[in-house]
């Protein structure tokens, strides 16, 4: 009889009843993911007898709370990171810590907990609120709160619920935080509730008769007057506890750049964070460019004409294009000469004009925009071969590639290297693929090789620091991963077809039978399933793997480790 490959996977320390120390006075030892040390997490699970356990999060910011999921016996708990069991292992589920099931990749200060096919409430320190007695349950009102981090920037939040909504002998009912049954109307009648409404209760200990405050940063606070048919805003100091604009714009915003622009009937203006006039250019409105080292702005002027400012609303052009292009390190300002034909001014993000002397055929500017941002790329054509373009304007490499595509430019749907300007990650460009002599490699954002171009083909994966890499053989062509971040071949082309994911995972198929390996290279499943194994995230670090209509058939955990269940071939 053959062994079924996910039983190696099993924790014998599971079983084991050999004494250890007590967890119950200190706290585990995580690294930066939350995932306990190996020596931990062994040590750790062969005391509680746990087969597998999630990451460790914070689930409440106050108090601060720092839990993960644990499975014992097929069933879930969760434990705090001192090694307490906060809720014990008697359920099938447990909804709302880091659970796609809950519909958010955050927390709630409430759990749904299922046992025997019934749903119950549970608060976070694991105390029932309602029987099991509901066919469902989910989170109908609630209020994220994030922990501020700096300008625009915060944690992800920890949602404080308010309203759940149950289902119960086919009707639906909802319930309040004690797990009472009340009158509620989606979307009428809000209660101002016991957990919040989405404003703060004591208004950030701005005095209300000011008006309404809502946070810009750690101590600035925009301010809305009272007066509904004609409300005004301004900008209230905590740390000076005094308004530095006062309440008499119809509206103010906090750019990342580091300026408030406020807006009155004539036009916008711009101070800077004392509340100084810092600019005196009335524009129509300021919008956003270059990068974090320099950062500029796009003046918007009333004659239809855009300049390009510095972060500090200082003009570095005249009020002359059309359009302007902010994407670092490049700008590109469009003017429409008299026939209505765009001519193009390529400038640094200082506002100087930028003028190539090297021959070439095309000038190829590429951009990509993210986040409020947006970066920029520069090569020019000769005779349909590639040459690089450096910060400075300069080329810096002759025309000796074939193609050369930054990666918000890859279409993984192709079967070579495109060019589609209407596929975008969405995100920060972190490599660059290049083909040269035929073959296909990887250079950073600087234009440095992380690859050789060895490869026949570079596909972009899902998953950001990780590419499909496909070499040509004899016998078809083989497929495999590269780590670009770690700088090395963790999957080495072998298999049939493109690698995909599957959450955090690469799905493989060879010789019709599929296997599944994580992003360090390990085997997970080895390649002798005949259907697709998919996976669900359950719990941050805590994964089921499925192969039909998202029944787990096995579970892996932050340390790797595979529980089986019924995994049939």
């Amino acid at each position: 009889m053959k062994r079924n490959p996910l039983i190696a996977g099993l924790l014998s320390c599971a079983f084991s009843t050999l004494p250890v120390l007590s967890y119950s006075q200190k706290e585990l030892e995580t690294d930066k993911n939350g995932n306990l040390i190996p020596e931990e997490y062994v040590r750790f699970c062969r005391e509680k007898g746990y087969q597998a356990i999630s990451s460790f999060d914070t689930v409440s910011l106050k108090p601060p709370l720092v839990y993960a999921a644990t499975l014992k016996n097929n069933r879930f708990g969760i434990v705090d990171v001192y090694g307490k069991e906060v809720i014990k292992n008697d359920y099938d589920m447990i909804v709302g810590i880091y659970s796609t099931n809950s519909g958010l990749t955050a927390y709630h200060d409430h759990f749904f907990l299922k046992k025997n096919d019934l749903w119950a409430l549970s608060d976070r320190y694991g105390s029932l609120l309602t029987p099991f007695i509901y066919e469902a349950m989910y989170y109908e009102d609630y209020r994220p709160e994030g922990k501020f981090v700096s300008s625009g920037k915060w944690h992800p939040p920890v949602n404080k619920d308010s309203v759940f909504k149950a289902k119960l002998e086919g009707n639906y009912v909802y319930l309040n935080t004690k797990g009472e049954k009340i009158a509620y109307t989606p979307g009428k009648n809000r209660p101002p509730s016991q957990d919040g409404s989405g404003e703060d209760p004591d208004n950030f200990g701005i005095p209300r008769d000011i008006g309404k405050a809502e946070r810009l940063n750690d101590h600035l606070f925009l301010i809305t007057t009272a007066n509904k048919a004609n409300p005004l805003q301004g900008v209230y100091d905590l740390l000076l506890k005094k308004m530095i604009l006062p309440a008499e714009f119809t509206y103010v915003a906090l750019h990342q750049s580091g300026f408030l622009s406020a807006n009155k009937e004539e036009g916008t203006y711009a101070y800077n964070l004392q509340g100084n006039l810092i600019s005196k250019e009335i524009v129509v409105y300021y919008s956003e460019g270059g990068n974090e080292v320099t950062p500029v702005l796009i003046a918007h002027g009333k004659n239809g004409k855009s300049a390009l400012f510095s972060k500090n609303a200082k003009p570095l052009t005249d009020f002359i294009y059309d359009e302007i292009k902010p994407a670092a390190p490049f700008i590109k300002g469009i003017i429409k000469n008299k026939n209505g034909d765009p001519e193009e001014d390529l400038m640094t993000l200082e506002g100087k004009k930028i003028k190539i002397s090297t021959a070439y055929d095309r000038l190829v500017y590429r951009t990509n925009e993210y986040d409020r941002k947006a970066e920029s790329f520069l090569f020019l054509m000769k005779k349909d071969k590639y040459a690089i373009v450096g910060n400075q304007g300069k080329p810096i490499s002759d025309f000796i590639y074939d193609d050369i595509v930054p990666e918000c430019f890859i279409d993984g749907r192709g079967p070579v290297i495109s060019d589609s300007y209407f596929f975008s990650t969405g995100s920060p460009n972190r490599f660059i693929l290049f083909k040269k002599d035929g073959k296909t490699g990887i250079m950073d954002n600087r234009y440095r090789i992380m690859l050789n171009n060895d490869y026949d083909e570079i596909r972009k994966s899902q998953l950001p620091d990780y590419v499909y890499i496909n070499k040509r053989t004899a016998s078809g062509n083989r497929w495999g991963v590269y780590d670009i971040k770690g700088r090395r071949e963790i999957i080495s082309p072998q298999f049939d077809r493109p690698i995909t994911n599957s959450g955090s995972f690469f799905s493989v198929l060879k010789n019709g039978k599929y296997g599944l390996y994580n992003t360090e290279g390990k085997e997970i499943l080895p390649p002798e399933y005949s259907r697709e194994v998919r996976t669900n995230i359950l719990f941050r670090g805590l994964h089921s793997l499925c192969q039909q209509y998202d029944i787990p058939a096995a579970y892996v955990d932050s340390g790797g480790t595979v529980v089986p269940l019924d995994l049939k071939k």
